[in-house]
């Protein structure tokens, strides 16, 4: 059917005397400018219930849409519409012509993407080998600069030969991009990581800002890198290390390191099977 919903209206209720009701009606797109000219209100549109564009029902009249469960591309034609701005709402409407069952696997590929990149830094900074391995396909690889460049293996090989002088690491995530293509992926993560290192006889702290450029791959219902690649934006060298833990809001407190003997592994149960 070529029509739309009304919020304020009767079934049947002529135009001229609809009134502020909460019931929905059906209405053929014709009548819109007469509707749009008797209310106040807004004219609710049920998404799909016209072949016409968002841009044309907009020029008629028509202020809202109705989708169903919310993402923020459909809050974006609500708004667009009430702007009447015709070209963002037919870009936007053809973001959301997909069915609900694609947007839900996108949210939950997202998520297991998200939750991917997050576990690298927990694995990466408590020094457990194993589950960073875990979060890699057989045949990734890892460029960390001149750090490791090729296999992922030849990077695990590089931590554990580089533990005996890191005295910390933390790895923080913050703006985060996918790209989802059927089992194929792309992400671009932004992170600001903290080392400090043995360095002779003093220590020295290394922070770098910058970017994971990844790809991963779904493998057996399984999102793993395929591919992760670093990318310096900006670095700070503190040498000798700035660290000083000997205020009273830190004394006293566990140390973290990166390895078993850090407090976490003695504390959690549930997260470390998850980790």
């Amino acid at each position: 059917m070529d029509g739309f919903s009304l919020g304020p209206a009767r079934v049947g209720q002529p135009a001229s005397e609809i009134g502020k009701c909460a019931a929905m009606a059906w209405a053929p797109l014709e009548v819109v400018p007469e509707l749009r000219a008797s209310i106040e209100g807004p004219l609710n549109m049920a998404a799909k219930a016209s072949k016409r564009s968002l841009a044309e029902v907009a020029r008629l009249g028509v202020t809202r849409t109705t989708f169903g469960p919310e993402s923020s591309a459909r809050r974006c034609v609500h708004r667009s519409l009430c702007r009447g701005d015709p070209y963002l709402i037919d870009e936007l409407w053809h973001r959301v012509d997909v069915s609900s069952d694609a947007v839900s696997q996108e949210m939950l590929d997202e998520f297991q993407l998200r939750k991917l990149v997050h576990r690298y830094c927990r694995a990466v900074d408590r020094g457990d080998i194993s589950a960073l391995r875990d979060l890699y396909h057989h045949d990734a690889e890892d460029d960390h600069g001149a750090f490791s460049a090729g296999s992922v293996d030849d990077f695990l090989e590089g931590l554990v030969a580089a533990r005996p002088y890191l005295r910390s690491m933390q790895h923080h995530i913050t703006t985060v991009n996918f790209a989802v293509d059927g089992d194929s992926a792309e992400g671009e993560i932004y992170s600001i990581a903290t080392h400090t290192v043995v360095a002779g006889d003093h220590d020295v702290d290394v922070m770098v800002g910058g970017r994971y450029l990844d790809r991963y791959e779904k493998r057996d219902a399984t999102w793993k890198f395929i591919e992760r690649t670093i990318v310096t934006d900006w670095a700070t060298v503190d040498d000798p290390s700035r660290l000083d833990v000997s205020h009273p809001i830190t004394r006293r407190t566990p140390r973290g390191t990166p390895d078993l003997n850090d407090p976490s592994h003695q504390y959690f149960s549930i997260l470390n099977r998850g980790a």
